[in-house]
């Protein structure tokens, strides 16, 4: 079978060599699955403190947990500033909705900052908060307010404006791609979402991913196989809408 290979950076590593055929067109490999594509969704929100080598940044963190613990609640800011960017633009590309988003990530936060006694440092603060972001993702998509939102969005017919999409550079034909990709991101199971969401998109790697998660890494591998099968399922349940 043959497939579409590619070493371009812009490509999330485990999608550099996919089956043609369990996509479908290429250009549409080439949209949804790059960077890029994400970016533009999502919004690279990375915070300036991203930019700190692992060494660096867990040796901050550490010290303003340090100080938080101590009686110091003001250093939290300092870690909120750190990481806001990355745990924003994460559950933005798990919801599809940026003001959700900001209003989901303040709560990862708040969770963080009144847990943060049981942080015991068997991994990094961005690991063990990345994994509070996931959960209170997990949950939103279980709430009341998910489904009063998707009952709402049944009733309002998703209208594109082409003039709006070419002015900022974006097609039509993309602009429904997203909308597509958003909608059936969302009928993901957690489990192979999350999954698909840190690996396929994130651009983590499989022993990242499964420190974060709290499994094996043949776990990830088999769980990002389901995840893009499922993927293509729903986007075609979709495409025939």
């Amino acid at each position: 079978m043959a497939a579409i290979i590619t070493t371009s950076p812009h490509i999330a590593p485990c999608f550099r060599a996919i089956p043609e055929a369990s996509l479908g067109e290429s250009h549409f490999l080439i949209a949804i699955y790059s960077r890029k594509f994400w970016y533009d969704l999502a919004g690279d929100m990375r915070a300036p403190g991203q930019l700190y080598d692992s060494a660096t940044r867990a040796k901050l963190d550490n010290q303003a947990i340090a100080d938080v613990r101590g009686g110091d609640g003001e250093r939290f800011q300092e870690l909120v500033e750190r990481y806001h960017g990355q745990i924003i633009s994460l559950i933005a590309r798990q919801v599809g909705d940026r003001s959700i988003a900001e209003e989901l990530a303040q709560e990862v936060f708040i969770r963080a900052y009144r847990g943060l006694s049981g942080f015991k440092g068997d991994s990094g603060f961005g690991t063990w908060l990345t994994r509070i972001a996931i959960n209170h993702s997990n949950s939103y998509f279980a709430s009341k307010q998910f489904k009063q939102r998707k009952r709402s969005e049944s009733f309002e017919p998703v209208h594109h404006d082409r003039g709006q999409a070419e002015s900022d550079g974006e097609d039509q034909e993309l602009a429904e791609l997203k909308e597509r990709f958003r909608e059936a991101l969302q009928q993901l199971r957690p489990i192979y979402r999350e999954t698909l969401v840190l690996c396929g998109i994130e651009g983590k790697q499989y022993q990242e991913a499964a420190e974060i998660l709290g499994v094996p890494v043949g776990t990830i591998r088999s769980r990002l196989n389901k995840a893009r099968q499922d993927l293509q399922q729903y986007l075609g349940v979709i495409s025939r809408k």
